[in-house]
C-alpha cells in the first residue's frame, strides 16, 4: 500500500537486497497512481514474505519515480525498511528503469514538473492492497 508524501527525513543503517518482483505488463498508457497501484501488490508479497519468517518487523517503506532527463525513463527505487529481533534496521530494494511510454502524457508531463514522485509504503492488510492519496 502506498501513501503520497512530500518530504522525507532521517538515516538508517542498512543492509541492501534487490528484488526483481515487479513487471509491468504493456497495455495502454497510465497514470502515475495506477503504475503506483501495479508494484502495491509485488510490495505487499516482499513484505508477507519476511514478516512470515519471523525475523522482521516492517517498519516503512517508499516507492519512487524519478524522470531520467534526456532519455525518455522513468527510474523506479522501492524500498523497504524492517528492524529484526535485535533492533538493527534493515533495508530491502529494488530498482528498474522503465520507458516513459508506459505512462500517459499527462503523467509523463506531471514527473517531468517535478522530477520527482514519492509514495509513503504502508504494512499490507491480509485482505488485499490498497492504496491511499
Amino acid at each position: 500500500m502506498f501513501s503520497k508524501v512530500i518530504a522525507i527525513g532521517g538515516a538508517l543503517l542498512a543492509v541492501t537486497v534487490t528484488y526483481a518482483l515487479f513487471r509491468i505488463k504493456r497495455v495502454s498508457p497510465i497514470l502515475l497512481h495506477e503504475l503506483a497501484d501495479r508494484y502495491s501488490e509485488g510490495s505487499d508479497k516482499i513484505i508477507l514474505a519476511e514478516m512470515e519468517r519471523g525475523e522482521l518487523t516492517f517498519i516503512s517503506g517508499r516507492l519512487t519515480f524519478d524522470y531520467v532527463p534526456d532519455s525518455c525513463r522513468i527510474a523506479v527505487k522501492t524500498e523497504f525498511y524492517f528492524q529484526n529481533i535485535k533492533g538493527e534496521w534493515i533495508k530491502k530494494m529494488h530498482e528498474e528503469v522503465l520507458s516513459s511510454r508506459v505512462l500517459t502524457k499527462e503523467a509523463i508531463n506531471e514527473l517531468v514538473e517535478v522530477q520527482r514522485v514519492v509514495y509513503e509504503i504502508d504494512a499490507p492488510k491480509q485482505t488485499g492492497a490498497n492504496i491511499a492519496y
